[in-house]
């Protein structure tokens, strides 16, 4: 027999190893799959950080408020000179801004309606203290930061997911705990992190990854009772 010929394969030896590739490729595939789903999420923590940093500059120049959201929404107010953009009155006040990829987590593909911008995040909705529903930081009005007692553990911005949710659209620009347990969408298109996984930011500026029921801090079930007082909602607390 040739040389030549013993170098041949045959036809079973390579299904063969046909076969160990495919079995190979079926057993990475997931783990490659959650590596780019986690590097999605550190980008949209990472989002997450900045838009903190642009938080912290405006307040710095408003007496240390918070930027409201009025049809000059909070994102519209970063956008004039914070965030990296440089907003124009006529771009403002439910106009359309320019697009920027801070407001957006890689993980969110939902379609806006009307073809809008993305804004994947929304601020943890104002009320009193003594509200039921809502104590949190921004709404037609904003607290003064330096009036929050628990900065690394209360609750600034989270994401949410919705077709709702544009940038510069008062619609969607803050939510409370009630929404997010009944939020817009199916929950695979809401929860894209994971099952009642989400990231968010706290006052400080810190932002990290939290399942809901890690934000009510132990004290009460939020699928059955969404009240904020004394949870990481509560910036009164």
């Amino acid at each position: 027999m040739s040389i030549k010929a013993k170098q041949r394969f045959t036809l079973i030896e390579v299904l063969v190893v046909v076969a160990i590739i495919g079995i190979l490729a079926s057993l990475l595939l997931p783990s490659l799959s959650k590596a780019r789903k986690k590097s999605r999420i550190s980008v949209c923590l990472n989002n997450q950080k900045q838009v903190a940093t642009s938080v912290a500059m405006y307040a710095g120049d408003n007496d240390f408020y918070a930027p409201d959201s009025t049809d000059t929404t909070w994102d519209d107010r970063l956008g004039r000179g914070y965030d990296g953009r440089n907003l124009r009155d006529n771009q403002m006040e439910n106009q359309w801004a320019d697009a920027s990829d801070l407001y957006v987590c890689p993980l969110d593909e939902r379609v806006r309606s009307g073809g809008r911008h993305t804004r994947s995040y929304s601020m943890n909705q104002k009320g009193s203290a003594t509200s039921g529903s809502a104590r949190g930081i921004v709404s037609n009005t904003s607290r003064c930061m330096s009036e929050i007692n628990q900065t690394s553990d209360t609750l600034l911005m989270m994401d949410y997911s919705s077709a709702s949710n544009q940038l510069g659209f008062a619609n969607r620009a803050f939510r409370k705990p009630s929404h997010v347990k009944s939020p817009d969408g199916n929950d695979q298109e809401f929860w894209t992190h994971g099952w009642g996984m989400s990231n968010y930011m706290m006052v400080d500026g810190s932002a990290r990854a939290l399942g809901f029921m890690q934000t009510f801090l132990g004290l009460k079930n939020p699928w059955e009772n969404t009240n904020p007082a004394n949870t990481m909602w509560d910036s009164y607390r």
